[in-house]
């Protein structure tokens, strides 16, 4: 495996039941990049991330990943509505950190240190008190991103992660995300339907039909007469749909 490979995915094919859900895949994740995995509903998306993750395993081909590699997961979005869910922003950040120990799971001066960063990094820090579920789609899903980082992943794999959000909030994100790509060297691999609002700061597209059909630029996929219409897949957020 190259030096710049944090993750290969040799000829991978994995099913439910007799349903084959990624069909022979091969793709190679490299440190720095911004990787968009896009495709309808049912193309197999999550299910590679899954796999990606060790939740799914293969029928068969294999995915390789660097020693030691660290990967922090965002699943998607989540609108905890129940003011009265009784954690912490920082209870919930700190379980990054906490679900990694062995027996006796006990926060140290660096756990604390690490945790007071993440929140600052998604600028959440002055809400570390609060109970999650007093807040916003947008700072709860903050909240879970700095849960993800936490830990100082080499790659941060989201499923969606905009998909509750506003348009003004889904930007936000992106520049947050982009911010970490840039100046922090996160890996970021992205499943999305919102590629046009991403285009600004995806490097790489991968375009999922159970088989992998492409693997490019994102220029080269907005040139593609075939592949273009899919960059507009997300459907309008209902405050948009409301002010249309």
């Amino acid at each position: 495996m190259a030096h710049d490979v944090l993750l290969s995915v040799d000829h991978l094919t994995v099913k439910y039941g007799q349903h084959i859900a990624v069909a022979d895949v091969s793709f190679n994740i490299h440190r720095h990049d911004f990787l968009a995995i896009i495709g309808a509903n049912g193309s197999g998306k999550t299910t590679l991330i899954k796999t990606m993750l060790n939740l799914k395993t293969p029928q068969s081909g294999s995915i390789t990943r660097q020693p030691n590699l660290r990967v922090g997961y965002l699943p998607q979005n989540f609108n905890l509505e129940d003011k009265s869910f009784p954690a912490t922003v920082y209870e919930i950040v700190s379980m990054g950190l906490i679900n990694q120990k062995v027996f006796p799971k006990r926060l140290n001066k660096n756990d604390r240190f690490l945790i007071e960063n993440a929140l600052q990094e998604v600028n959440i820090f002055p809400l570390k008190d609060q109970r999650i579920g007093h807040l916003s789609g947008g700072q709860q899903q903050r909240v879970l991103l700095a849960r993800a980082l936490v830990s100082s992943p080499d790659i941060l794999i989201m499923d969606e992660p905009t998909s509750a959000l506003d348009q003004s909030m889904r930007q936000q994100f992106f520049t947050l995300i982009d911010h970490l790509n840039k100046n922090h060297g996160v890996t970021i691999v992205l499943i999305t339907h919102d590629l046009a609002a991403a285009g600004d700061y995806v490097q790489r597209v991968l375009y999922m039909d159970q088989r992998l059909m492409f693997d490019d630029t994102f220029e080269a996929f907005c040139e593609n007469p075939q592949l273009s219409p899919f960059i507009h897949t997300h459907p309008p957020h209902p405050k948009e749909a409301r002010d249309d």
